[in-house]
């Protein structure tokens, strides 16, 4: 309304006499007290839009437990002294929690537990929440479900591997209880007796046991200390697959740990070559990344560690030298891009395994007399 110099006063009457003869539909009304019908939505409203995660872990907790009960065939009068206390303290707790009046909530259907599992998992993200979950006492019970064979359906066994995973995952305080509770052992006998299950099932075993043992000294060597521990990361590396890129990457966490030793890489001796095959030829990048991070661990170490990849150095030296062709051959620049970063990768890789031939690793038997001078020229 600038620049319209006397009509200015013209323009803002004719605003203001709008304003006044304009109306919203709204109209005076006087306060009165809200209605019991109004009222009774609101709270509903008020009481379904509040998350209370602590009604959630022990809603759910009670609910899996008397699942297992169900498909057990132990009932609550039957069970033993520790499940039964636990049932009762859950249950008085609920009464006094929930927003339903009744103290006994129904028990869902298989569907609704599973979806109550994953909504517990996301909260144990949390690592208080999952401190939390862990002091109801939930781990046994977690890992008796996934304990059960198949007295217990697949998909109940593989959402609570998954809550496992979750909370166990950098979590110092849980690792401590997975550790009282021998869950390296149980996690790798479930493994062990998992022949009927599929790889993403076998997979969730192995995503359990990695985060139950990564970055926690007494359960890593609760690990080594298990022959059969050992040996079904050994399988699922030589598996493929999911499995396979589970394997190596608590294979990787292990082994170049800095608490990791020479009798520990040794463990692994007899699949470092499908390493060094992975590294080089698997399609999953994730899988080829993780093997050389493995490869180039163990050599960094030198020492003995070392020793365990030299018989593979011409393995090596191939791999990087289709890479560096590829490379060169490549005429698409995104393409070569991509190409130089895995090139890159290898020829770090081939750098490290003859400085560690060169640097003294110890002697070189004569299974790598062969293959070391390859990396000499």
């Amino acid at each position: 309304m600038s620049g319209g110099g006397g009509n200015d006063q013209f323009a803002w009457l004719g605003l203001l006499k709008w304003s006044l003869a304009y109306t919203d539909g709204t109209e005076n009304v006087t306060p009165g007290e809200i209605s019991a019908e109004d009222r009774a939505f609101l709270e509903k409203v008020m009481s379904e839009g509040i998350v209370d995660e602590g009604v959630i872990m022990r809603r759910t907790l009670l609910h899996l437990v008397k699942a297992l009960q169900d498909f057990l065939g132990v009932g609550a009068e039957t069970a033993g002294d520790e499940s039964a206390k636990l049932l009762a303290a859950i249950s008085a707790h609920q009464a006094q929690s929930s927003a339903s009046s009744s103290s006994n909530p129904a028990e869902p259907d298989l569907g609704e537990l599973l979806d109550e599992l994953d909504e517990l998992r996301d909260i144990v993200e949390q690592i208080d929440f999952a401190r939390s979950f862990v002091n109801m006492n939930a781990l046994p019970f977690l890992l008796g479900a996934a304990s059960s064979g198949s007295l217990v359906p697949e998909r109940l066994r593989a959402s609570c591997l998954s809550v496992i995973a979750t909370l166990a995952q950098n979590n110092p305080d849980v690792q401590d209880v997975a550790k009282e509770s021998l869950a390296v052992a149980k996690l790798s006998e479930i493994f062990a007796s998992s022949s009927d299950g599929g790889d993403a099932y076998k997979a969730k075993i192995l995503q359990a046991l990695s985060a139950v043992v990564r970055g926690h000294d007494p359960n890593s060597a609760d690990f080594f200390a298990n022959d059969q521990a050992v040996a079904i990361v050994k399988e699922g590396v030589v598996s493929g697959g999911t499995v396979c890129r589970r394997a190596v990457f608590l294979a990787r966490a292990l082994l170049t740990d800095d608490n990791s030793t020479p009798e520990r890489v040794a463990a692994f001796a007899d699949v470092m070559e499908t390493v060094v095959e992975l590294a080089g030829s698997s399609e999953e990048i994730d899988v080829r990344e993780t093997c050389i991070g493995l490869l180039n661990g163990v050599l960094t170490k030198g020492g003995e560690s070392a020793k365990t990849v030299y018989p593979y150095a011409e393995k090596i030296k191939n791999f990087c030298q289709t890479v560096v062709e590829k490379w060169k051959g490549e005429a698409n620049e995104e393409e070569k891009g991509y190409l130089a970063e895995d090139m890159a990768q290898w020829l770090a890789l081939m750098k490290l395994l003859k400085q560690a031939v060169n640097g003294g690793g110890g002697s070189v038997t004569s299974k790598t007399a062969e293959a070391a001078p390859l990396m000499l020229k």
